[in-house]
């Protein structure tokens, strides 16, 4: 019996020590890549935020920035695709 219980201790000391990875790893490409579209988005919204009244203040002004935001989102969603484990990153 307390052989039965050691090995039981000694099988679930191994067990516990081994890692479980649900989601991938720490990417800086991809944080990098995150916090400069937040910073566009944020600078977006001030210069918005800045001209509310004037006339000027429509879609055909930005298309560069939605072009860009969204060229930088298809990036990161084509990136982290790629990488291993990432589903939980994606939602």
């Amino acid at each position: 019996m307390l052989k039965f219980f050691s090995s039981l201790f000694i099988l679930s000391f191994f067990i516990s020590c081994s890692g479980i990875r649900l989601i991938q790893d720490y990417d800086s490409i991809s944080d990098n890549r995150i916090n400069s579209l937040q910073e566009k988005t944020a600078k977006f919204f001030i210069k918005v935020d800045r001209q509310f009244a004037k006339p000027d203040l429509n879609y055909e002004n930005f298309i560069s920035f939605y072009d860009d935001s969204k060229a930088d989102i298809n990036v990161l969603l084509v990136r982290n695709r790629a990488l291993y484990k990432t589903s939980i990153t994606q939602q």
